[in-house]
C-alpha cells in the first residue's frame, strides 16, 4: 500500500551521519537541502542534524520525534545509520523513514533493484511515496527491544560483519573491500557454529552451522543476496540456515551466496518462512542487526508485519508493488536483475 500524499505538508528532518562512506558530505548535503527546499519556497519545511557518536543519530531522532508532528526522517549514511534512525523512530505516531545512501555498503536500497539508483536523487525521493513495510524486532522480552529494517543473522556473516569495521580503518578498504578482506580472515576462524534453531516454536536438530539468517530484505555484507526470495513488504520472515560444510567447499559456496543462487544446491542452504526464530546456543551470541553487532544470549528474531512507513521513490515503489508477480517468472538466482546491480555511493 502507499500513500501519495503531500511530502510539504510534512517536516523533512535530515540526520547525517558526517563519518560514513568514503568521505565527509555534511555540507554537501547542506547545500542541496537548503536549495532544494528553497526553490519551493519551504525553509521552514526542513531541519538538519549531525551526528556525534555512534548511537548518536538514534538519540536526535528519538528527541525529535517525542516532539510529535508528521515527520520523515532521512538517514543520512549507511545502512548503520539507517538502522540508528529507525531505532529512534520505531513505534512512534506520524514518522517515517527514507534512506539517504552515503554510505560504504548501501545493502537495503539494494533490494529495489536498478531503481535503487533514485534514491541519490534528492527530489525523487523526497517527492517520493510512502510505502508501509515489515520490521524485524529482536530479543523483545529481554530489555529493550532492538529493530530491524533488513537482515539479522549469527555466525560466519556476521563475524565478517564484525571484523570489517576493523578492516574499513585501512586506507582505500570501502565497504566491499573490507568485508572480502573480513571474510578471508573469518574463514579460518568461525564456519562452525553450533545452534539450536527455532521456526514458529518447532525445533530443527541441533547441529552446527555456518551461518544462520533472519530476513526482511535481500542483500547485506557489501553485496550479498542471502535471501533473493525475501520481500520487504509480504508479513513473512524468511529463515536461511547454511550448514557447516568443509573448507575446500565453503569457497564456491561463497560465489553462489553472493549471486543468491545457493537456494537451488540442495544441502548447501535450507529456507523456510515464518514470522519469529529463536536461535539457542549454550554462550554468547554475536547477532547481526542490519550490520551492527549486539552479543546476545539466546536471541528471539520477530516479524511485525507492516510496521514502519518508508519513503521511496515512485519507481521503487512500484516494483515493490508489482514483486510478486515478478518473482513468480524469475528463477531465483538466474535471472533476477537484483545480480548485477552496482551501487555507487559517491553520487547524490
Amino acid at each position: 500500500m502507499a500513500k501519495r500524499g503531500d511530502p510539504m505538508k510534512q517536516k523533512h528532518i535530515f540526520i547525517i551521519n558526517p563519518v560514513a562512506g568514503k568521505r565527509d558530505r555534511t555540507e554537501e548535503i547542506y547545500e542541496k537541502v537548503r536549495g532544494f527546499f528553497a526553490l519551493r519556497g519551504a525553509e521552514q519545511e526542513y531541519e538538519i542534524y549531525v551526528s556525534r557518536a555512534p548511537g548518536d543519530s538514534r538519540d536526535i531522532a528519538r528527541r525529535r520525534a517525542s516532539l510529535g508532528g508528521r515527520l520523515c526522517f532521512y538517514a543520512c549514511g549507511g545502512d548503520g545509520t539507517l538502522s540508528e534512525v529507525l531505532n529512534g523512530i520505531a513505534g512512534e505516531e506520524g514518522c517515517s523513514l527514507a534512506p539517504v545512501p552515503i554510505g560504504s555498503g548501501n545493502d537495503f536500497i539494494r533490494s529495489f533493484g536498478e531503481d535503487a539508483e533514485q534514491f541519490y536523487q534528492l527530489d525523487k525521493l523526497v517527492d517520493g511515496e510512502e510505502i508501509v513495510v515489515d520490521l524485524l524486532r529482536v530479543n523483545p522480552q529481554a530489555g529493550e527491544a532492538r529493530a530491524g529494517i533488513n537482515i539479522v543473522s549469527v555466525g560466519l556473516d556476521c563475524a565478517v560483519a564484525k571484523n570489517a569495521k576493523r578492516f574499513k580503518r585501512i586506507p582505500f578498504a570501502g565497504g566491499g573491500f573490507a568485508y572480502k578482506l573480513s571474510l578471508l580472515w573469518c574463514f579460518f576462524t568461525s564456519v562452525k557454529n553450533r545452534y539450536e534453531v527455532e521456526l514458529d516454536g518447532e525445533s530443527f536438530p541441533r547441529e552446527d552451522y555456518i551461518f544462520v539468517v533472519a530476513a526482511n530484505g535481500r542483500f547485506y555484507g557489501g553485496g550479498f543476496q542471502a535471501s533473493p526470495r525475501s520481500r520487504i513488504d509480504d508479513g513473512v520472515l524468511d529463515l536461511i540456515r547454511v550448514p557447516a560444510l568443509p573448507r575446500n567447499k565453503i569457497l564456491p559456496m561463497i560465489g553462489a551466496y553472493r549471486r543468491g543462487e545457493h537456494l537451488g544446491y540442495p544441502g548447501l542452504a535450507k529456507a523456510a518462512h515464518g514470522r519469529s526464530v529463536r536461535i539457542l546456543s549454550e554462550r554468547t551470541i554475536d547477532v547481526n542487526i542490519d550490520g551492527e553487532i549486539f552479543p546476545m544470549e539466546n536471541p528471539l528474531i520477530e516479524l511485525v508485519p507492516a510496521a514502519m512507513s518508508l519513503r521511496v521513490p515512485r519507481a521503487c515503489a512500484a516494483k515493490i508493488r508489482n514483486a510478486g508477480a515478478a518473482e513468480d517468472s524469475a528463477p531465483c538466482g538466474l535471472t533476477n536483475p537484483l545480480q548485477a546491480l552496482k551501487i555507487r555511493p559517491e553520487r547524490l
